[in-house]
């Protein structure tokens, strides 16, 4: 290897570690080895890892099925909670499912306690339809005879 003292900044490391290394340890290699010479500067960062490692996810199949208008806004929400917990489930950490998603870890921790407690109070109160016929045993209201 070449030898050369260069650091990497521990979001460049975290974007090494979340990479999908498609090929064995010797690619991994390869590609600290062409980060270190080709950086030109003594610590490489986040930036300089991107223009080497193509961060481009497979491309959906299908498009997200919505068969009902609902405001926009709750369309919004309903495919950011589908990629919070994709990323969760992949990556099993706020911070690097906040750098794959391109959020600050802040926001990524705001957003995952929303929708835990959403998922928390769906499954504690479940929603029951009552008839509106229904009175429950024992009331009788005035008129009633």
């Amino acid at each position: 290897m070449y030898n050369r003292n260069v650091a990497f900044t521990p979001d460049a490391i975290d974007l090494l570690c979340i990479y999908q290394w498609p090929g064995n340890v010797r690619d991994l290699e390869n590609t600290v080895e062409r980060l270190v010479i080709t950086s030109g500067i003594p610590e490489v960062d986040v930036a300089l890892v991107k223009e080497v490692l193509p961060f481009k996810g497979p491309k959906p199949t299908s498009l997200p099925v919505i068969d009902f208008l609902m405001p926009l806004q709750e369309a919004v929400e309903l495919v950011e909670e589908q990629l919070i917990n994709m990323a969760m489930e992949q990556y099993k950490s706020l911070k690097l499912a906040a750098k794959v998603l391109e959020v600050s870890q802040p926001t990524m921790s705001r957003k995952y306690k929303k929708l835990r407690n959403k998922i928390e109070e769906a499954r504690f109160s479940p929603v029951i339809e009552l008839p509106t016929t229904y009175r429950p045993y024992g009331l009788i209201e005035v008129g009633d005879s």
